[in-house]
């Protein structure tokens, strides 16, 4: 008689939903789903959203997978069934489609959380609000740098209580989001939907921006949601260039649809227009990050080699209304020398399944 070790791994069966109900007066997402069937072994239900639709299903990996591009909205006691979006009270945004995905979790000591729920969407948000699609720094400097935005007009907006044409105001305030140092980004309304914004410190600050629509009669049409620059990092590491960036925007970096960001790179003091496509990365596989070890042309990476680099995002309202990908730029805030790490690190990964 023979004997061996078998290893057997149990896990929670994925959450299932209700229909979403979308109630357009509160821009918000009434959400329901049915009882967890080990609500007697689980302690609590997370709800993660998303602007546009992802067609992930999951194998044996257990909880929210980072590479998705969701985010975590919300906590409940397992027992509880229901929960709202109104986007932290600022409403939902206009224009976007927004899809959620539900993960039970099991208390300590065994801890875990379960398989991830198939995905619920609603249809586009009303595009009653002008919508920003591009904030795209075209030129890097403390001085003399420019930004690049434009939006859509509020084209679902009732005409009859808001008769066009539209005139707009556009602000711009420091950091990701919020209303630091706000101002406007020129005096007045204009009719026109992009402008460039100069004499701007785009190589040490992230910018943010919102619109402002007013109807033919100059009554407030409404107010955009806030949409920052791209913000690059990078590190040095053991022969290689480690790069990270991300934005706080309305819309999807991370799509199924244009899921390639171009990674573009040059030497000290290089222009914009200098700057040679080294690279594509997948972020739905690889989120936003990329690691430079000279894989362009087979050239390993120099140590006092000075390498700046410049990264073209693509994204989305996942609605189909809304012209896309949905193309920005930022440049490396730092263009200096690199000099790698002389330790080398290395990341073991385990089987899950």
């Amino acid at each position: 008689m023979q004997f061996k070790t078998v290893n057997i791994r149990v896990v929670g069966p994925a959450p299932e939903w209700e229909p979403p109900v979308l109630d357009l007066a509160t821009r918000s997402a009434q959400l329901s789903w049915k009882d967890y069937t080990c609500e007697a072994n689980a302690v609590s239900m997370q709800i993660w959203r998303r602007v546009d639709s992802s067609t992930f299903i999951p194998d044996c990996e257990t909880g929210m997978p980072d590479f998705l591009g969701f985010s975590l909205i919300g906590t409940v006691p397992i027992g509880t069934t229901t929960f709202t979006d109104n986007n932290g009270g600022n409403g939902l945004v206009s224009g976007a489609k927004y899809c959620y995905r539900l993960v039970a979790v099991f208390p300590q000591p065994g801890g875990g959380e379960s398989l991830v729920s198939q995905e619920v969407c609603l249809p586009p948000i009303l595009a009653d609000l002008p919508a920003i699609t591009n904030v795209s720094v075209e030129i890097t400097s403390r001085t003399n740098g420019e930004i690049l935005v434009r939006w859509v007009r509020p084209f679902q907006a009732d005409q009859g209580q808001f008769p066009p044409p539209y005139t707009y105001e556009l602000h711009r305030a420091e950091g990701f989001s919020g209303e630091i140092n706000l101002t406007p980004a020129f005096p007045g309304r204009r009719a026109d939907t992009v402008f460039t914004d100069t004499q701007l410190n785009t190589k040490d600050l992230i910018y943010n921006y919102r619109v402002i629509a007013y109807d033919n009669n100059n009554v407030k049409v409404g107010e955009s949601a806030t949409a920052s620059t791209v913000r690059l990092e990078t590190a040095s590491k053991f022969q290689r260039i480690d790069l990270t960036w991300n934005a706080d925007v309305p819309w999807s970096n991370n799509s199924q649809s244009f899921p390639l960001h171009e990674i573009y790179r040059g030497p000290e003091n290089a222009t914009e227009a200098q700057m040679v496509l080294i690279d594509v990365v997948d972020v739905t596989q690889y989120a936003f990050n990329y690691a430079d070890s000279g894989q362009y042309n087979n050239q390993p990476l120099q140590e006092t080699q000075e390498y700046c680099y410049r990264v073209r995002t693509r994204g989305t309202y996942g609605n189909p209304l809304i012209d896309a990908p949905l193309e920005n730029f930022f440049a490396d805030n730092l263009c200096h020398t690199k000099r790698f790490s002389s330790t080398l690190q290395a990341t073991i990964y385990h089987d899950r399944c």
